[in-house]
């Protein structure tokens, strides 16, 4: 109303009263929407559709879903569920997800598009694939992320179970740490790499894991790595007596920078 206000100098726009708003404008909103929504139903029919989970936990401790439903024409809010009840429990899950893809119509469900990697969603969502063969299920792209790296992290923890990451209060050494200690750990990162876990895991067949893989197994990569070790960490020592909390003698500094 502000903008229409200024978008026309002179002019008066009168604004809607009290019983404006609250009569024919809301009637008159709420007709549009409906007709909105009544063009995508029958839009799905033609183009399929998505539905849509999301998820969370509210302030009084119930897992709630917001269900919407995506075709190409527009996404649509069907409605919400409290799954608290049921939450960790495979069957009643599975009713969940049967009785969603029912109220949208099962013939024009193409895949149901999750946002939990939780052992009963999944669970669930494959038995729901059993049942339902036109119906596929995934999970969000940031969870399968999420995923991804939770799997990549737990290889690395057992085979390294220390972390790589040398912390520092003296942030301009901390990547020179970090490498000697990465160094230090060749053995059990190549190992990791060339392990069955590895190779069955989804990182694996990546780009990135590919070139993570290569560059782990190759020795001249090791060899670079400790030449640049062998070169920094003597001058990190100085570092840490020039920030150290007793300041050693000036000729002491000298002497270590002459080493």
């Amino acid at each position: 109303m502000i903008k229409a206000t200024l978008s026309h100098p002179g002019e008066t726009i009168k604004f809607p009263s009290c019983q404006e708003l609250k009569g024919w404008i809301l009637p008159d909103a709420v007709k549009e929407m409906q007709q909105y929504v009544t063009e995508m139903k029958n839009s799905r029919a033609n183009t399929s559709c998505s539905v849509l989970l999301d998820g969370w936990v509210d302030s009084k401790g119930r897992n709630l879903i917001n269900i919407s439903v995506y075709c190409p024409r527009g996404t649509v809010y069907l409605r919400s569920s409290d799954i608290s009840s049921f939450n960790g429990n495979v069957d009643p899950m599975l009713l969940f997800f049967e009785e969603v893809v029912e109220e949208v119509e099962v013939e024009n469900v193409v895949q149901i598009v999750a946002y939990s990697t939780s052992a009963c969603m999944m669970e669930g969502g494959k038995k729901l694939m059993e049942k339902r063969k036109t119906v596929f299920w995934t999970v969000d792209a940031s969870q399968c992320m999420e995923l991804i790296q939770a799997t990549f992290l737990k290889l690395l923890r057992d085979a390294c179970p220390d972390e790589l990451v040398k912390p520092s209060k003296i942030t301009s050494i901390v990547p020179s740490l970090t490498l000697e200690n990465i160094l230090s750990r060749q053995e059990h990162l190549v190992t990791m790499f060339q392990s069955s876990n590895w190779r069955i895991s989804i990182l694996a067949s990546t780009s990135e894991g590919k070139r993570m893989s290569e560059t782990v197994e190759d020795q001249s990569c090791w060899t670079r790595a400790l030449k640049a070790v062998k070169v920094t960490i003597p001058l990190v020592e100085v570092i840490k007596l020039l920030n150290g909390n007793n300041k050693p003698q000036v000729g002491f500094i000298y002497g270590t920078l002459d080493q």
